[in-house]
C-alpha cells in the first residue's frame, strides 16, 4: 500500500510502511480512528456538593485534534545511501509550511509533524522509524447506527451493542481480575481543597470529584470500510448533546458523558477487519453510594417514553 505526505509518495524516501506493533496493530497508522478529547470547560466541580456539573448542550461542545503515527522502514543498498534518504525526508518535511495531507487505502488525514522523529538503525542500509504527526481537525462526521428501541435497556442510550457494532470485553471470562467497566466500585477522588497555613501542613475535608470509567469493547466488521463506518457511528453518538445512559446487565444505570474521548488499538485487516475499543465515561450526576436510576416501568418490560421514544429514566 502506498502512502503519501501532500501528494508526494514516501516511497520515494526509500520508505516501506511496517507495522504498528506497539499499539498491537497490522498496519502502518495508528491513532486515525481515535475519538479526541474534548477542549475548552467540560465541567464545574461545585465545592458544595459531590460530583460535577457536565457541560454538555450544543454550544459548549468542541473536540480537539488527535495524535497519528505512522511507522516505517527505510531501506537502501548500504548506510550512506540510507543515511541520503532520511536526510531528504527531513528536508521534505522541512519544506511544508502548512498541514499536508498524509492519504493511503485506509483514508486522508491533514497532519503536521508534532515531535521527534526517532530513528532506529537497524544496520546494513536499514532504518526504522515512527513520525509523530497531529490532526488538529479531524473529520468526526458519522450517522447513529439507529434510533434508541423503547424496548432496549442494554446499551448506550437505548442502543444496543450489537447495533453500535462492538462486543464488551468481560475479562473476568479470561480468568483476569477486571471487568468490562473499569473503575465502576471505585470512590472518586476528593476535589481540591483551599487552605492557608505556615507552621504545618494545611488541610481541608472536601467532596469528591466525578468518577471515571473505562468501557473496553471489540469491534469486527468484514473489511477496514466496515469498521471505520461503525466508529463514525460511534463519533455522532458521542457528539451529540446532552449526557448518554449507560448499561450493562447486572449493573446500576449510569448516566455519563464522554470529555476525554476513546481510542482505538489492535487494529488488524486481514480476511476481516477487528480493533479493540476504549471508551472513556465521566460519571455525569451526583456521586452516591446507595442511589440507582431506574427505567419508568412494569416488571413485564413496558416503559413510559417521551413522545420521541426516549424512556424515563427516575431516581430512587
Amino acid at each position: 500500500m502506498e502512502y503519501t505526505l501532500n501528494g508526494t509518495a514516501l516511497s520515494t524516501f526509500g520508505i516501506v510502511p511496517s507495522q504498528a506493533r506497539p499499539k498491537g496493530s497490522n498496519i502502518a497508522v495508528s491513532g486515525q480512528l481515535d475519538f479526541p478529547k474534548r477542549i475548552n470547560k467540560t465541567q464545574h466541580p461545585w465545592g458544595d456538593q459531590d460530583g460535577v456539573e457536565p457541560y454538555v448542550t450544543d454550544g459548549e461542545i468542541q473536540f480537539g485534534g488527535r495524535d497519528i503515527d505512522f511507522y516505517f522502514l527505510m531501506e537502501a543498498e548500504d548506510v550512506t545511501a540510507v543515511y541520503a534518504l532520511l536526510f531528504g525526508l527531513y528536508d521534505f518535511i522541512e519544506g511544508l509550511t502548512d498541514l499536508a495531507a498524509l492519504s493511503c487505502d485506509f483514508g486522508t488525514w491533514n497532519v503536521l509533524v508534532r515531535d521527534e522523529i526517532q530513528i532506529q538503525d537497524l544496520g546494513g542500509g536499514a532504518l526504522a522509524g515512527v513520525i509523530p504527526f497531529r490532526e488538529p481537525v479531524p473529520d468526526l462526521t458519522g450517522v447513529i447506527p439507529t434510533e434508541p428501541d423503547p424496548d432496549v435497556i442494554e446499551g448506550i442510550d437505548g442502543v444496543s451493542w450489537s447495533s453500535l457494532g462492538f462486543s464488551l470485553v468481560d475479562f473476568r471470562q479470561l480468568g483476569i481480575t477486571r471487568a468490562s467497566l473499569e473503575g465502576m466500585l471505585n470512590r472518586p477522588k476528593p476535589k481540591a481543597g483551599e487552605s492557608i497555613g505556615y507552621a504545618t501542613e494545611t488541610y481541608q475535608v472536601t467532596k469528591v470529584g466525578a468518577r471515571k470509567y473505562k468501557l473496553v469493547g471489540a469491534i469486527e466488521a468484514v473489511d477496514y470500510a466496515g469498521l471505520k463506518t461503525i466508529i463514525s457511528g460511534l463519533y455522532a453518538l458521542f457528539a451529540a448533546e446532552g449526557t448518554r445512559v449507560l448499561y450493562l446487565s447486572g449493573d446500576l444505570i449510569r448516566i455519563v458523558y464522554s470529555e476525554e474521548g476513546f481510542e482505538i488499538d489492535q487494529v488488524v485487516v486481514d480476511y476481516k477487519a477487528t480493533a479493540r475499543i476504549t471508551i472513556n465515561f465521566t460519571e455525569a450526576t451526583e456521586y452516591a453510594t446507595s442511589e440507582n436510576w431506574q427505567f419508568l416501568g412494569d416488571t413485564l418490560g413496558n416503559f413510559v417514553a417521551t413522545t420521541t421514544g426516549q424512556k424515563i429514566l427516575i431516581r430512587i
